[in-house]
């Protein structure tokens, strides 16, 4: 049409012709394409969203966007500007009554007074509030946050999802006013405080209240004192559970005459921190539905523990992932491998400092001893492992008729090829399986 119009009428026509297409494009279709143009929030983001775009490409185009109020209502930027406040502005009042999700990744060259007032603005429409999503480098913007109101009990607000990263460490004050501001809204169900350096974030406030009943979700730094606990035992409705970071608290803890702390909807566990703190958890908590685990342990503490709250939760874990930075015993790692509770694991992640060669030699099949036997997907990191028994752990799985179906192995340092396991991997060819191995 566009050619047949351009022999006819010229370049006059091709441009009435482009129109029309874009005119008749379906509003439902437009709807799609417009809402894969909101802001991320990322790095990789343009200066200018291009959402804010979208209103200048035509009449047709400017009327529809204009008319979907949630299509303005996630505000997501990266470094933001002080061109950025007008938009914000805009954007706030094109999205109406909608919910709004607010991300803003403050870096270190962003302009701390461009965030401090589109903070200023977000707040004003503070019981729209859905998701937000801040992350701060300095002490001014989360100040400003702390200044939030709490939430009127007349109101009902739509807040569930709320996330502050900072890299710096805040007076406990501050932290314990905003988040006791973020617990008066009863919607909020997920909260994450986090930092990219676990060294460097106050710890998350545990005061007492109603609000760890109604949370799903917590991701955090905490202290292992009695706070914590009595806060843990009030989350019943708790599904997922991520710890930054766990410290000693030097005074001991009180003695519980009650049972352990049963958190009876928690399915996914995840820690990265000192394992002998974590053991010390480990003692006080039952997790009956637990089936995904994501440990990174430090400086020590072993396995024992674990193995004693699968046996005191009966749970069946069917995803672990489990990365030690010291060495613990063959026995310890006996004993968790062949619980009862990893019978039905699918997925197995590991990175065991010196017990390389131990932990594949555990998963050797032979007639009499085959250990997680359902294992569909097995990811190791190893260092200085005996070569060729990785090769010949993978070639007893299979010829056990196992459920493999894919393996990524990472090997440090690199040998002098070809070796045993290399050669054996280059040469693998079996439909289902899709194997990795990579000397790095």
């Amino acid at each position: 049409m566009a050619i047949q119009t351009l022999t006819t009428d010229g370049g006059a026509g091709i441009h009435q012709d482009y129109r029309a297409s874009i005119n008749s494009v379906p509003v439902e279709l437009l709807t799609e394409i417009f809402l894969l143009c909101q802001p991320a929030g990322q790095i990789s983001d343009p200066l200018t969203p291009t959402l804010a775009s979208i209103v200048s490409v035509c009449r047709h185009w400017r009327s529809v966007a204009l008319d979907l109020s949630y299509l303005w209502s996630t505000i997501a930027l990266y470094d933001p500007h002080q061109q950025h406040v007008p938009m914000v502005e805009q954007w706030l009042s094109r999205s109406k009554t909608a919910p709004l999700t607010l991300i803003l990744r403050h870096a270190e060259d962003s302009e701390a007074d461009a965030t401090n007032k589109i903070i200023e603005l977000a707040t004003k429409h503070l019981p729209r509030w859905k998701k937000v999503v801040f992350s701060f480098t300095d002490i001014d913007s989360i100040t400003s946050l702390a200044e939030i109101p709490a939430a009127d009990e007349t109101a009902v607000s739509p807040l569930e999802y709320v996330e502050i990263s900072s890299n710096s460490n805040y007076d406990p004050e501050i932290s314990t006013k905003l988040w006791e501001s973020i617990f008066s809204y009863p919607s909020v169900r997920r909260i994450f405080w986090t930092s990219p350096d676990v060294d460097d974030i106050t710890p998350f406030p545990c005061t007492p209240g109603d609000h760890w009943g109604r949370l799903t979700h917590i991701t955090g730094p905490f202290t292992l004192d009695d706070d914590f606990l009595d806060c843990l035992e009030r989350c019943k409705a708790l599904e997922v559970l991520q710890i930054e970071d766990l410290v000693d608290s030097p005074c001991p803890l009180r003695t519980r005459h009650e049972d352990s702390i049963t958190l009876p909807l928690l399915h996914t566990l995840k820690a990265r921190c000192d394992g002998t703190a974590m053991n010390r958890l480990l003692e006080h908590v039952t997790l009956p539905s637990l089936h995904s685990l994501d440990l990174n342990l430090l400086f020590g503490g072993g396995l024992k523990s674990w193995t004693t709250l699968f046996e005191r939760s009966s749970c069946r874990v069917s995803q672990m992932k489990v990365i030690l930075d010291e060495m613990t015993s063959e026995s310890e790692l006996g004993s968790l491998l062949s619980s009862s509770s990893l019978a039905s694991l699918k997925e197995f992640h590991a990175a065991l400092y010196g017990m390389d060669n131990v932990l594949v030699e555990k998963l050797i099949c032979t007639a009499n001893h085959k250990l997680l036997p359902l294992l569909e997907r097995l990811d190791l990191r190893l260092v200085n492992c005996q070569d060729g028994l990785v090769s010949k752990m993978i070639q007893s799985r299979i010829e056990s008729a196992s459920s493999l179906k894919h393996v990524d192995i990472v090997h440090h340092p690199k040998r002098p090829q070809p070796t045993t396991d290399s050669l054996y991997f280059s040469q693998f060819s079996l439909p289902g399986i899709t194997v990795s191995y990579r000397d790095i």
